[in-house]
């Protein structure tokens, strides 16, 4: 993904394309991802977000309570985007779409973009918090857990493409990029 400057500079492009191909993979900016996602026209006018519970207790013996946090983006910001968009997933080692990418994801598959990818998305989206053992041995946990704006499920499950690329033998060893190869197959299929 563009940085928020470029994002800022090509926004009146962004806004005319007819097509965008968004890549998720990896860690991608927040605020540029979020700049394009704002202006997206999302059904009943509410762009709703994944809603992630964080426990407050969790010792033995105690009712569970959860902090409610709803990432919402609110009302859709104009003038919108009215462009056709495929968005690039992936779960593959070291560019997968997890965490903040698997967030927007979300976010993007409720507004009617496409999906591709080579397999479900990681399933770990949501804070994590960390300690150190004796010995000092730090260890990361996901705290939270993620739900779908549709209320399913999403911790440990991910989200599945629309699309499935299985990614060919001789595509891999010729370095492709196989998943944007799909993106513009898909945009040139439909004229």
């Amino acid at each position: 993904m563009a940085s928020s400057d470029k994002i800022s500079q090509k926004f009146d492009r962004i806004l005319n394309a007819e097509h965008l191909i968004i890549d998720l993979r990896g860690y991608p900016n927040a605020y540029s991802t979020r700049q394009i996602f704002e202006h997206l026209p999302v059904e009943g006018g509410l762009g709703k977000g994944l809603i992630i519970n964080t426990p407050l207790i969790v010792y033995p013996n105690q009712e569970y309570r959860y902090n409610i946090w709803n990432s919402s983006l609110k009302v859709p910001k104009q003038p919108f985007i009215h462009a056709d968009i495929s968005v690039l997933v992936s779960n593959s080692i070291p560019s997968g779409t997890r965490s903040r990418g698997e967030t927007f994801a979300s976010y993007f598959k409720y507004t009617g973009a496409i999906l591709i990818g080579d397999s479900n998305t990681a399933g770990a989206s949501g804070g994590i918090d960390w300690f150190t053992t004796p010995g000092n041995i730090r260890i990361n946990l996901t705290t939270s857990y993620a739900v779908r704006q549709n209320g399913e499920e999403m911790q440990s499950i991910g989200i599945t493409p629309d699309i499935l690329i299985k990614h060919s033998p001789e595509g891999l060893k010729e370095g492709k990029d196989q998943l944007y190869e799909a993106a513009l197959e898909r945009i040139q299929n439909e004229h």
